[in-house]
């Protein structure tokens, strides 16, 4: 799994829903999770620093968490910074 196919797999269906429109992507409303999740995550000319600008604190405080990565802080640009720096390989 990439990293940011982790990262997005760590929010709700509603929150990917509202990166469709970021993403520029017309999905169906009744489209399942998975649908949405594959489709953001493919969007390679939304990049990942666009896409961790619009989450909240506590989204990437789980980001984070989800890669092993340190979740202390509350400042935004610091949590987005880790994430980024974060190897984009394959995570298996």
């Amino acid at each position: 799994m990439t990293v940011r196919r982790v990262i997005l797999n760590s929010l709700t269906r509603p929150r990917l829903i509202d990166l469709t429109r970021l993403a520029d992507l017309t999905l169906s409303a009744s489209a399942p999770r998975s649908e949405i999740l594959d489709r953001i995550s493919r969007k390679s000319s939304v990049s990942l620093r666009s896409l961790l600008d619009h989450f909240t604190r506590d989204e990437l405080k789980l980001a984070c968490h989800h890669l092993d990565l340190d979740k202390t802080g509350n400042e935004k640009s610091k949590l987005i910074s880790r994430i980024t720096s974060k190897p984009q390989m394959d995570l298996r």
